[in-house]
């Protein structure tokens, strides 16, 4: 047994103990003491990989969905050790990732939820607080809110020249044309998003580079991406809160409004991170490089005159 389990089992004695005990409950307390003589008491594995008495993150899919837990291995319950905080040895899921390391995948076929995919990430095999119980969340209580990378704010910038000149040029056709300017969709539309934009480059703040080392919002990155076809690609990339202009059309940013978003946030540099893509497939990735920026590349935020 392990260290935790050990704990377990004193906790129930503790319980036991202080209640007025029935026929089976004192057969219970012989059984825990005995067990608590005579079952050797493990200790986690010296290196990084998965072994009785490990901690590590597990994230799951199946047809029903995602989930991520963190738990303990251990050769077989003894108490009242809870699904979803252990994993047995005996159990299917517990037979594929005995010995895998971190970033590595699994599967196995569950008689309730059917075929599952499986990633392991965060083992902690010195009992450490866990770097995360939710990778999809990570730090997300933190996350900075209300404001623009610089690439968003040049965006935004050519974005509104080219409403101001598409806004002048449907003034200038429809007075050609001797039609009244009001009521015109074309012309509401522009001045709309000229507002708009003109509202977001003086209300939002800049947002520099962080320069930690940790991905945060505004953070530059190279990210190595594999698919479940085996097929791989790097991707450098900014992250923003979300997107406010043409970001989309662009593989130059990634919002935590998506999964990647918030699958890659508070990573660092050599972590493995996963998502699952609106297709139902599960992507895994690796953060190759999380980039500095020299403090003399900053620029102030320009406020708009656009009336």
């Amino acid at each position: 047994m392990t260290p935790s389990q050990v704990n377990l089992l004193k906790e129930e004695i503790l319980y036991l103990l202080n209640h007025s005990l029935n026929h089976q409950e004192k057969r219970r307390l012989t059984e825990i003491r005995k067990l608590l003589k005579e079952v050797e008491v493990v200790t986690p594995p010296t290196d990084n990989t998965i072994g009785i008495g490990s901690e590590f993150s597990l994230t799951l899919a199946n047809a029903k969905g995602l989930k991520t837990i963190r738990v303990e291995m251990i050769q077989e319950a003894l108490g009242r050790e809870l699904p979803d905080e252990y994993i047995e040895q005996i159990s299917p899921a517990g037979g594929r990732i005995l010995g895998l390391k971190e970033g590595e995948s699994f599967e196995y076929i569950s008689s309730k939820e059917g075929k599952v995919d499986g990633f392991v990430f965060d083992i902690d095999n010195e009992k450490k607080d866990p770097k995360t119980s939710n990778p999809l969340y990570y730090h997300i209580k933190t996350m900075e809110k209300g404001g623009l990378v610089e690439g968003q704010i040049e965006m935004l910038q050519q974005e509104l020249e080219l409403q101001k000149k598409t806004l002048e040029r449907h003034l200038n056709e429809r007075k050609r044309q001797g039609y009244e300017v009001r009521n015109n969709e074309e012309i509401d539309k522009s001045r709309s998003r000229i507002s708009e934009i003109s509202r977001l480059l003086t209300e939002k703040k800049r947002i520099e580079n962080p320069n930690s080392d940790t991905i945060n919002i505004g953070s530059k990155f190279t990210l190595l991406m594999i698919y479940n076809d085996k097929s791989s690609e790097e991707l450098n990339a900014t992250l923003v809160e979300k997107f406010v202009s043409h970001e989309a059309r662009s593989e130059e940013f990634i919002s935590m409004e998506k999964e990647i978003g918030r699958a890659i946030y508070g990573k660092q540099m050599g972590d493995f991170f996963h998502y699952l893509a609106p297709t139902g497939a599960l992507v895994t990735g690796k953060v190759l490089e999380i980039k500095k920026t020299d403090i003399t590349e900053k620029k102030p935020l320009q406020k708009s005159n656009a009336k």
